[in-house]
């Protein structure tokens, strides 16, 4: 998968790419409805729901191996589960990524990725636009914190320049955000934050995997607000943090402290809204362009 570059799927199933192809990935909606399965695992069709707290070990030896493995899907659901690891699979996938964490929600993603980063004397920057949230997680918490944070107009691609010192550890951008729909330059915010040496996050919640994916481009780490699209149903809540296996494992140490798990059944219910993601998000682009193209006709 890392061999191709991807810069977004299409509906037909071609891999748009930057020039730099050495295989292609399965159409996106095939990837969408296939199931995957670990070795030896019954052969369902659909995900099984794992509705467990903890896990049964058959072993002092097991247990012990069970505790002290990292992300674990079988030990105690804090740590890991199967259901919410299949869930968290196919988003990686989908945005193209080594490894994903699932959260109980979207701000549960952001709170627990810019905390998993940033300590006492960091600095980040933010955008003007923000889902309000992570504008409240910006503006009022990391402060207490002791984390600097400047917000700049994500419109103007030299404010981020012109904001970065030598203190900043981290970029948060969020395009399109939620709810006025202002887009970020991301080429733009990676050359940035490369030469500084911060690292990146990008809340991909609006734009979805099937329009963009950021990590493609260079961000570091994508979030998202399963709640919304990739959930589409408006029966769940959950979040995901995409990015390297390197940071991923890095903050999921502090997810385990903070909390914010997802619970398996809304794993479960994301995995069976997740086959139609690219069906709904097409007609939800098609009517958008209908609806552009009405109202940009003279009166």
């Amino acid at each position: 998968m890392e061999s191709c570059r991807l810069v977004a799927f299409d509906y037909t199933g071609q891999c748009k790419h930057d020039g730099n192809m050495a295989k292609q990935l399965p159409r996106v909606d095939t990837l969408l409805t296939r199931t995957e399965r670990a070795p030896g695992a019954p052969p369902d069709i659909a995900p099984v729901l794992h509705q467990t707290s903890t896990f049964r070990a058959i072993d002092d030896a097991s247990f012990i191996e069970m505790a002290s493995t990292p992300r674990h899907s079988g030990y105690y659901t804090r740590d890991g589960n199967p259901t919410v690891a299949e869930a968290e699979a196919l988003i990686a996938a989908l945005e193209g990524a080594e490894s994903c964490l699932l959260t109980a929600s979207g701000m549960g993603a952001m709170s627990t990725a810019v905390l998993g980063l940033v300590r006492q004397g960091d600095h980040v920057v933010a955008q003007r636009s923000h889902y309000m949230g992570t504008t409240q997680l910006m503006a009022e918490v990391l402060p207490r914190f002791g984390v600097e944070v400047t917000i700049v107009d994500q419109t103007d691609s030299r404010a981020v320049e012109a904001a970065v010192n030598s203190k900043t550890r981290l970029i948060v951008v969020e395009t399109p955000a939620n709810p006025l729909l202002t887009l970020t330059d991301l080429a733009s915010v990676v050359e940035v934050a490369r030469r500084h040496g911060a690292l990146t996050l990008c809340d991909n919640t609006i734009g979805t995997p099937i329009n963009q994916q950021p990590g493609k481009i260079g961000i570091d780490l994508v979030l998202h607000s399963a709640t919304k699209f990739l959930g589409g149903h408006h029966d769940l809540m959950a979040g995901g943090i995409v990015g390297s296996k390197t940071l991923i494992d890095q903050i999921w140490r502090e997810h385990t402290v903070f909390g914010s798990v997802a619970d398996p059944f809304a794993a479960w219910l994301l995995l069976r809204g997740l086959r139609t993601l690219a069906l709904r998000v097409q007609r939800q682009n098609d009517t958008a362009l209908r609806l552009a193209r009405f109202l940009h006709k003279p009166p």
